[in-house]
């Protein structure tokens, strides 16, 4: 798997540069900020093997680089009463590539 290109432009009023990889299994785009506090700005996934082709777009406007992150905030708690279920309701859907095929690339 290699990049495919990259170039500069803006999202708002913060310069990004780009980088894709329009020959990988799911055609990514990233937008990452340019200068001392490269971050992620926006990201594109669009899906080459099912019809359609759906995308997926984040967009991030703001990150607050100065304030460590509480442990707390990445811990998982369950509402009270909610209850655990296996979802496998893409095992039958053939347009999903399988684990395996996707590391083939």
């Amino acid at each position: 798997m290699g990049l495919g290109y990259y170039f500069f432009h803006w999202i708002g009023s913060v310069e990004v540069w780009n980088d894709a990889c329009p020959g990988c299994i799911a055609h990514w785009q990233l937008w990452v900020e340019r200068g001392p506090a490269p971050i992620p700005r926006k990201y594109v996934i669009t899906s080459k093997t099912m019809a359609a082709a759906p995308q997926y777009t984040l967009r991030i406007k703001s990150w607050d680089t100065d304030t460590p992150p509480d442990a707390k905030s990445f811990a998982f708690a369950p509402p009270q009463g909610a209850k655990s279920v296996e979802f496998n309701a893409l095992a039958d859907v053939g347009e999903v590539p399988a684990p395996a095929e996707a590391l083939k690339e």
